[in-house]
């Protein structure tokens, strides 16, 4: 009988440790899981900050596109004249430019260009 409560006692104590061991290690799995959803709260708090980070700069970037887009757009709305008589320019100033290059070695640059100017018939900007 003396052996059966000794066993008995052993049966118990183990039982306690299995217990105790099972415990702990239930207290240590609760512990991970709160890190990790700690973690993955952190990790998706950062990644929230980062979408909203890159959807400020799409929102930006489209902002200025439209912008630019509308700049572009009122170039446009220029007086058709105005149009015409800035590329005619151009061309006459290419016609006399070509025309003068041959006296060009009879005058320094400066009077070159004074007379060029006076030739198209408006001042450039040089």
């Amino acid at each position: 009988m003396e052996q059966g409560a000794a066993r008995l006692a052993r049966l118990e104590r183990t039982k306690a440790e299995t217990a105790a061991i099972i415990a702990a290690a239930a207290t240590a799995q609760k512990e991970a899981e709160e890190r990790a959803l700690l973690e993955a709260a952190a990790a998706a708090e950062v990644q929230i900050k980062e979408e909203e980070r890159n959807a400020e700069r799409e929102r930006r970037r489209k902002e200025r596109k439209e912008r630019e887009r509308g700049q572009k757009k009122h170039h446009h709305k220029r007086d058709p004249e105005d149009n015409r008589e800035k590329r005619l320019l151009k061309l006459v100033g290419a016609v006399v430019v070509k025309t003068m290059s041959k006296y060009r070695t009879r005058m320094d640059v400066d009077t070159f260009k004074k007379h060029a100017k006076e030739v198209r018939g408006f001042p450039t900007s040089s």
